[in-house]
């Protein structure tokens, strides 16, 4: 089959969940199928994005960053971005797959679906719920319930990657069904090994993997670090990802004297960022909204105990059994989290943490996409 997929960012210059899922994805498709790749090739070029993907690659670039200073969605981008579209109008092909941000690109992609008979797939990689848009902004978050809404009301096959976020889609005035394909984890990397990093240093190692945010809440890392050094902690801590918190965050580290004990990493090649996850003691991830929390998965496939942030908006909970895998604070209160920490190394040193948690490999979740992909082009005409 012929797959048109239009994306809005992708690795390197972006590391989310929903890049991941992307490039691993457009691996697999790219082995029995005819892709088309629609992207920003303006910055990273497709190559260096897709190397050694069969693919025809489409620039729509170059558009604004997708982030403000600040942290915020830029509207420039989603315009910019959202006009682009019409390219798919030419791609002829069967079936086209994009992500629900921005949200006023749906609309308009159901309509070229539409004039180009072509079936549409939407993934949905969370939702929003009202009280998140307004911590968002008071004056726009009223427009992105509504924006949202409308999203919700013309977006068409959709997937999700967890159960949390199809039970938020059915709890839309539009409500909509959505199949579930979750993300996976790729199992021909290393295990975790016993003897994690060089004998002449004990430290503790603490590792976040994720975009650098503001839900992320990665500044609330330092403030550990800072309260875990005053303590006499020998605890040491590799941040990885990139985004536009980068700089506040870098910059906290220095004005703290913290440099000898946090780290910051970007663009990691994917065998370096596995012996991250293998070397380290544990994974302190308090981000406060994830629609599946792949790189919760990812140390948990490493047998890497984790720590996340219970909340209702963190899907990422439901890959982690309490006391198993990690364990779910409630809140964000260092001390707490220093508690939490303290107690995973207590466990590990008593062999008393299980991985218990079956999480599918990349390849398994492929073959169940191309599956649902079938389903809807032997389905009725594309409306």
């Amino acid at each position: 089959m012929k797959i048109a997929i239009f994306l809005e960012s992708f690795q390197p210059e972006y590391w989310g969940g929903r890049e991941t899922r992307w490039k691993n994805l457009i691996e697999f498709f790219s082995e029995s199928n005819e892709l088309v790749i629609y992207g920003d090739f303006s910055r990273f070029s497709s190559d260096v994005a897709f190397h050694g993907v069969r693919a025809k690659f489409i620039d729509i670039g170059p558009l604004p960053q997708m982030y403000s200073a600040k942290g915020n969605r830029s509207l420039k981008h989603a315009a910019l971005y959202t006009f682009k579209a019409h390219k798919v109008l030419f791609s002829r092909a069967d079936i086209l797959l994009t992500d629900q941000t921005p949200l006023i690109s749906i609309p308009v992609f159901r309509l070229f679906a539409c004039v180009s008979r072509t079936q549409l797939s939407i993934t949905w990689h969370e939702v929003w719920s009202a009280q998140t848009w307004l911590r968002y902004s008071r004056f726009l978050g009223i427009f992105g319930v509504v924006l949202q809404e409308i999203a919700v009301l013309f977006s068409k096959n959709i997937v999700v990657p967890s159960a949390e976020v199809a039970a938020d889609l059915q709890k839309r005035l539009f409500s909509r069904k959505a199949t579930v394909i979750a993300n996976g984890v790729n199992p021909s990397l290393p295990l975790r090994k016993e003897n994690r990093r060089q004998q002449e240093d004990p430290s503790i190692y603490l590792l976040f993997v994720g975009r650098l945010i503001k839900h992320k809440n990665c500044d609330f890392l330092i403030e550990i670090m800072d309260r875990a050094r005053s303590l006499g902690k020998n605890w040491k801590m590799t941040i990885i990802g990139i985004g536009p918190m980068e700089y506040n965050l870098r910059k906290s580290v220095t004005d703290k004297n913290l440099a000898k004990y946090i780290s910051f990493k970007s663009n990691v090649p994917k065998i370096e960022l596995m012996e991250e996850y293998s070397t380290s003691d544990v994974f302190v991830f308090p981000s406060q909204r994830e629609g599946y929390g792949i790189s919760v998965a990812e140390a948990i496939s490493q047998d890497l105990p984790v720590i996340v942030y219970n909340c209702p908006e963190n899907a990422s909970t439901s890959l982690v059994q309490s006391k198993v895998t990690g364990l779910k604070v409630e809140e964000l209160e260092v001390t707490i989290w220093i508690a939490a920490i303290e107690e995973l190394l207590h466990n590990q040193e008593r062999n008393q943490l299980q991985n218990q948690t079956e999480i599918a490999t990349w390849e398994s979740i492929g073959i169940k996409y191309t599956d649902f992909l079938n389903t809807l082009l032997r389905s009725s005409d594309p409306s």
